[in-house]
């Protein structure tokens, strides 16, 4: 017995050179990032037409900000994306809504023209002008932006059932909060406060 304590006393484990990937944040991953309070998650904005440009901006900050490329308290402009839309796509995003029908049109502005911070294009609903659809701004040099490689859009006809769509779904939400889109029937101005869309098969016809 006191022989195998010496032995062990002249062991030494094999070194490890694993170097940890340097993050402002600590991984933590949720079902639900409301409960996050680093500041990954922004407030919540209600803006029917600009859903499409909140929800792409809102999730690509939040990739910027879980990999420390963003501060916390910083946000992107989602003035910045209408605006472009609207004058690069001006047959596709148009007033009194701005909606639009394919998200993959955004990806062209994310890549080639990125975003600015908020606070050098903040959110007035400025998308028009009286005479002329307004050209993008101008931004002195240097101005911080921010750009995607590429834009993935996952579809449930995509997937052999529901169910592995959504365990997809699942699985991607682990890694950050995602940007949806939602088909709309009439039934959706039926909804009043904070209740749950869910249109009826009647509704869908």
């Amino acid at each position: 017995m006191v022989s195998f304590f010496k032995r062990r006393k002249f062991f030494k484990p094999k070194p490890r050179f694993f170097k940890p990937k340097p993050t402002v944040f600590k991984p933590q991953y949720y079902d639900n990032w409301k409960i996050d309070n680093r500041g990954i998650v922004s407030e919540v904005l209600q803006r029917l037409g600009i859903c499409w440009a909140i929800a792409n901006v809102r999730s690509f900050a939040a990739m910027l900000k879980i990999r420390g490329l963003l501060p916390p308290h910083q946000q992107l402009s989602i003035e910045e994306l209408v605006q472009q839309m609207r004058f690069y796509f001006p047959h596709e995003v148009f007033p009194p809504v701005y909606g639009i029908r394919d998200l993959l049109l955004a990806e062209f502005i994310l890549k080639s023209h990125g975003l600015v911070a908020e606070e050098m294009n903040p959110l007035y609903y400025n998308f028009e002008s009286t005479e002329e659809i307004p050209l993008p701004k101008e931004y002195a040099s240097p101005t911080q932006k921010y750009y995607i490689e590429k834009m993935e859009l996952v579809r449930a006809v995509d997937f052999e059932s529901y169910e592995k769509f959504e365990a997809s779904l699942v699985k991607d939400l682990h890694k950050c909060p995602l940007a949806c889109s939602v088909k709309l029937y009439p039934s959706f101005n039926d909804i009043t406060g904070k209740q749950l869309y869910d249109p009826t098969v009647q509704s869908m016809k």
